[in-house]
């Protein structure tokens, strides 16, 4: 919700209002815990790019096993691909993909995903997104 406007020297200047969500799991779905990251529910969590950031995430449907990025969302390098994850309908448990395939136009994950599970992938664009 905007604010009015301020009354200094600056006319164009506004306050904004905002309501942070305590959350107690990643957004691709693994949750925090003490031993792992020091903290059970967070409000922020602190990420470094040196380019654009960008999740997507792909529904399996026990066929497809190469993910591709959308031809104007490709990745910077490999190296810039932060990480995969595979959510397992099956299970309800999420895990790192470590062993992954990435590349710069997608991943492929260790396992083929079945129908329902989900592929998360963290990157950085190699352009402005448009």
């Amino acid at each position: 919700m905007f604010k009015d406007a301020s009354m200094n020297e600056n006319p164009a200047e506004f306050g904004v209002n905002l309501a942070l969500a305590i959350a107690t799991k990643y957004p691709w779905g693994i949750a925090f815990t003490t031993a792992t990251q020091g903290f059970t529910s967070a409000e922020t969590l602190k990420f470094f790019f040196d380019n654009f950031p960008h999740m997507c995430a792909w529904l399996g449907d026990n066929t497809v096993t190469k993910f591709l990025f959308a031809t104007t969302r490709q990745a910077y390098s490999v190296a810039k691909v932060h990480g995969v994850w595979h959510y397992v309908t099956a299970t309800g448990v999420c895990a790192v993909d470590a062993g992954a395939t990435i590349a710069v136009d997608g991943v492929t994950p260790t396992v083929k995903p079945a129908a329902g599970d989900i592929v998360i992938c963290l990157y950085e664009l190699s352009s402005a997104p448009t």
